[in-house]
């Protein structure tokens, strides 16, 4: 074989190879951007869904604001259900009147409705309405209430209004929330669907890449070469394949590298705007504005806007953002040359010299102004990379920050939009038109792959290695166990029925399943490094679920792990306490001598199931909450049986007397790389007489010794379980002990137990119990709002007199007990004080 032909062998062999690694996300790149260029921007946001009102406003339906109003923002004239209204916004709130009678309007469900019907354009009816706690995430998730109003027609429309003035936000349907998978599956990040810099896109485009080059050589040496043709029933599709790539290749190519550019740089590189100095703007006071005099002045107004800005109030009318006037009705002239370079020596601090200056009158004609809608100034920069500050001509407001990072990707943008004149025009014929044949190119070589590829070309998996382990109580040989090397040790242990806790699927962040050892040598990895603790770590403790057996290793597992017990009991009850909390009560077989110390958990076994969450019967009051996250209809199942583990929320006084044993189960909802928990699911719909499996007990979420110091418990959700067998305990063992729980909830009907603490406070004077919504609903609360903590330390801690005779019981959310805990050692708390039990990642 000549040279040149082993080098074709090769190059063939590698883009088989790299199609089959990188070839489905080639065929999702293309697929994605077809629809994305396919379908209209402006109907992927929605602007068919609603109309802008442009009812004429009335002069005599207007009453001038009273003085009262000072430090105005910005003030809005306009229109909402054919009356006039103000919006007044103002450094800390928003107002919204009647622009005639000068009354507060009451933003609530019926004033949606209202304004919902009036705006939309479409033909269903409305199918529900509901003010959410925070805006969702196809909004982008910001932390502000908002009315969500869902309508009954094609493509499932929703439209968005503020909470606080009612005014129309957004609207979405089917077809941006496809839009934004298309946008996930583009991008690659699968969890926030933003971050275009993830390594992920960054290892797939560089593969890309070399697929595509090695494509193309392939393709100019077939043609060169002419060979004979092959039999073979894809032969048409081989020959099609190599046409269309001919054809687009090279812009396949550059869609990849501009790809990987868009990938290099991070958006501080292409949008310096951080750069730049905040600007004080001038607030005005109602009296410093004539609406009557702008209602005479101005005709067939049907909108009016004033904004303070670091020069002067603007007025735009009707929305003509080229026509600023200023509040005496005026038309604004730019700001002179000199007042320019003035705003931009306040706003932006750099050590060259301004080299240029250029009033920009139509800015949207030009490449680099194109996004703004009137004239501004360009201040340009002597640096390397030619940095130029854009200011609204009329107000000073510094709009951007350019330099040639952002100039080189928006060349880039261009070619990957190819939209060559514009480089705005996503929807533009040439791309719809390359992206089909493009989809086409990628499909007809994927489906090749099946083709080219036989048995030979793989080699079948090895058998893992067996290897021999000594697990150890304290120095003290127990037995030694065969596992396999191909799994984690959790996994390999508990196929040899030695059962590790675990709380978090094997994610790494219970901790539940730590292990010591002395002989292993793999490194710890990213996942240990963050959980562990430095103490830990030099003493040699690992995590079972991160690391794998290897020969002659010993490990050395807690008493707990190597004397629990197994039992299958009997489910006696299973009711809500929240939405999405449940009180799973089991009985234990009547010759168990099951007995634990509070603060203990045991692990509960669940096997493979399928379940529909349309057979579990949901109070009324939480259906709600249920529809919202779209569960009701719900179907989950585990392929495989796992193990998880649930602390023990009944007391521990009576040993030996234990018939039932008592959990909070929470059901894990989905979030950002997870889906509904497995094991909360099954647990959610077991009925009465149902079989559980369970063994424990383990833990060391318990007292370090029994004594009368006093305990403070701090908690949230699930987290109750362990802290209630605490409590209900200590009081038991010792009526007098001072106990005090603290406990944090979002809602209302977060709160659970209110009857039986409040039993216990009444029983024990030496018993509070205190609870905090972050997010309470209406304004029926008259308890704690925000943060428990913050009511922990401001009422309590921080005037507490001997907080060394203090034991802390933490359990709850992550974030939560590191905070606290954070705010204990700064008193002064000891480690040993301290007691945590983390809830770690969904189950």
């Amino acid at each position: 074989m000549s040279n040149h032909s082993s080098w074709s062998t090769r190059i063939r062999q590698t883009h088989k190879w790299l199609g089959l690694i990188i070839g489905l996300q080639l065929c999702l790149w293309v697929i994605s951007g077809l629809y994305m260029s396919f379908i209209d921007l402006d109907k992927i946001h929605g602007k068919h869904l609603y109309r802008t009102s442009t009812n004429i406003i009335a002069p005599a339906t207007v009453s001038p604001l009273p003085d009262t109003y000072d430090d105005i923002s910005q003030l809005t004239l306009t229109q909402a259900l054919g009356q006039a209204i103000y919006i007044i916004e103002q450094s800390s709130q928003q107002i919204v009147v009647n622009a005639t009678t000068l009354s507060p309007l009451v933003i609530d469900q019926a004033y949606i409705q209202a304004q919902a019907s009036d705006l939309y354009t479409g033909t269903g009816a409305i199918e529900s309405i509901e003010k959410l706690a925070q805006y969702p995430a196809e909004l982008g998730g910001r932390k502000q209430p908002i009315w969500q109003v869902n309508f009954n027609d094609s493509f499932n429309p929703s439209l968005y209004f503020s909470a606080t003035t009612g005014q129309f936000i957004k609207a979405r349907s089917d077809l941006w929330r496809w839009f934004d998978i298309m946008w996930m599956l583009h991008i690659m990040d699968y969890q926030e669907r933003s971050d275009v810099n993830n390594k992920l896109l960054t290892l797939a485009s560089s593969l890309a890449f070399l697929a595509l080059c090695s494509g193309i050589w392939l393709l100019f040496y077939s043609f060169s070469s002419v060979p004979k043709p092959q039999a073979g029933s894809l032969m048409w599709l081989r020959t099609a394949h190599k046409w269309v790539a001919g054809l687009i290749g090279i812009q396949l190519i550059l869609w990849v590298v501009s790809g990987l550019v868009f990938n290099w740089f991070t958006s501080e590189q292409i949008n310096p705007r951080h750069q730049l100095l905040p600007q004080v703007t001038q607030p005005f006071k109602a009296r410093d504005i004539d609406i009557t005099q702008l209602l005479s002045t101005q005709s067939a107004i049907y909108h009016i806007a004033i904004t303070a800005t670091p020069n002067a109030s603007q007025v735009i009318i009707n929305q003509q953002y080229q026509q600023p006037l200023s509040v005496d009705t005026q038309a604004l002239t730019p700001l002179s040359q000199a007042q320019a370079i003035n705003v931009a020596d306040r706003v932006y601090f750099s050590l060259h010299d301004i080299t240029s200056t250029q009033l920009i009158r139509e800015s949207h004609a030009l490449t680099e102004t194109r996004k703004f809608k009137r004239a501004v100034w360009q201040i340009n920069y002597a640096d390397v990379a030619q940095h130029s500050l854009y200011l609204d001509a009329y107000t000073g407001q510094a709009l951007t920050l350019k330099n040639d990072d952002w100039r080189l990707k928006d060349w880039f943008w261009m070619l990957h939009i190819m939209d060559y004149q514009t480089r705005s025009d996503f929807n533009n014929p040439l791309l719809i038109t390359i992206a089909s044949i493009a989809s086409f190119s990628a499909l007809s070589g994927f489906l090749m792959l099946f083709y080219v590829f036989s048995t030979k070309d793989f080699r079948f998996k090895r058998q893992p290695k067996s290897h021999q382990i000594g697990i150890y109580s304290a120095t003290q040989l127990i037995e030694t166990i065969t596992v396999q090397s191909d799994k984690p040790l959790l996994a390999a242990l508990a196929e040899q029925d030695v059962q590790l806790p675990s709380g978090c699927g094997g994610g790494g962040t219970c901790c539940q399943c730590m292990i010591k050892t002395s002989n292993l040598i793999t490194p710890l990895n990213t996942q240990e490094q963050s959980s562990l603790s430095v103490s830990e770590m030099n003493q040699g403790y690992r995590l079972a679920c991160q690391i794998q057996a290897c020969e002659n290793l010993n490990i050395e597992l807690p008493q707990s792990s190597l004397t629990q017990q197994q039992i299958t009991a009997r489910v006696i009850s299973n009711a809500f306490l929240t939405p999405f909390i449940k009180e799973l009560v089991i009985e234990l077989p009547a010759n168990s001598s099951f007995s634990f110390d509070a603060g203990q958990f045991v692990n509960i076994q669940v096997p493979a199931y399928q379940q529909s969450f349309s057979q579990l019967s949901i109070p009324a009051q939480y259906r709600g909450y249920w529809q919202q996250q779209r569960l009701l209809s719900a179907r989950v199942s585990a392929e495989q049986p796992l193990m998880r583990s649930y602390s023990i929320a009944t007391s521990a006084h009576n040993q030996g007397h234990i018939q039932r044993l008592t959990f909070i189960v929470k059901l894990a909802l989905p979030q950002a790389g997870y889906g509904l928990g497995l094991a909360s699911s099954y647990l959610f719909g077991l009925a009465a007489g149902s079989p559980l499996t369970l063994s424990g007990p383990l833990g060391d979420f318990v007292e370090r010794q029994h004594n009368l110091r006093e305990m403070v418990l701090i908690g949230g959700g699930s987290g109750m379980a362990p802290l209630r067998s605490h409590i209900d305990t200590a009081l038991a063992q010792h009526p007098l002990r001072q106990v005090s729980l603290w406990f944090g909830a979002r809602h209302q009907d977060d709160i659970f137990y209110q009857d039986h603490f409040e039993q216990l406070a009444r029983k024990h004077r030496n018993f509070a119990w205190h609870v905090s919504l972050s997010q309470p609903q209406g304004n029926d609360w008259a308890g704690k709002q925000g943060h428990i903590q913050t009511h922990l330390f401001n009422d309590y801690l921080n005037q507490h007199p001997r907080l060394h005779l203090c034991d802390f019981f933490l359990c709850g959310p992550p974030a939560m007990m590191r905070d606290i805990t954070r705010l204990l050692r700064a008193k002064g708390i000891l480690e040993t004080q301290i007691r945590c039990d983390d809830f770690g990642a969904p189950q």
